[in-house]
């Protein structure tokens, strides 16, 4: 359907999500450690960061508020799949996209910090640390949120088995 390539079973499936999840999560914590120790002195004489504070903490709200309505939306369309593989395709995109939101919003905040110094912006990139953390993607989340029957769990539950 969307993806060519995809894997034949759960637990390649479930490899292959933790394994892009931790990936976005390590490369925005490395890069706010780089931001943060790369900065020089040098810009603390910025006249105006309270409009980036606006415009930092519009993007969080935004980001939120987005990130909950594209899951909903797209939960609903996954539960009307027909196969487990189809569903946990669905699921796949769905973090995707959360991941890539909160990523962004983490690394536009870095941004704002390099330009102003204001570690505010730090605090707000641990917010979007947080919000990946707290989002990370579990069995039993999963299959609370595709509605899957007791046949479907059984994908989950013995990975080994391969999709319909």
């Amino acid at each position: 359907m969307y993806m060519k390539i995809f894997p034949d079973n759960y637990k390649k499936f479930n490899q292959l999500l933790t394994s892009f999840y931790y990936t976005a999560l390590i490369i925005l914590l490395v890069a706010m450690a780089l931001f943060y120790y790369s900065v020089k002195s040098s810009f603390t004489d910025f006249r105006h960061p309270e409009k980036y504070l606006i415009i930092s903490f519009s993007i969080i709200i935004l980001s939120f508020i987005s990130t909950y309505f594209i899951q909903q939306n797209l939960l609903k369309r996954a539960a009307m799949q027909g196969t487990v593989k189809e569903k946990l395709q669905f699921y796949l995109i769905i973090t995707i996209v959360k991941t890539i939101i909160f990523v962004t919003t983490g690394f536009l905040n870095l941004a704002f910090f390099l330009i102003t110094q204001n570690k505010i912006f730090l605090f707000f990139t641990a917010y979007s640390v947080l919000m990946l953390l707290l989002m990370r993607p579990n069995e039993d989340k999963m299959i609370e949120d595709l509605l899957l029957t007791i046949h479907e769990k059984e994908f989950i539950t013995n990975p080994e088995r391969k999709f319909d």
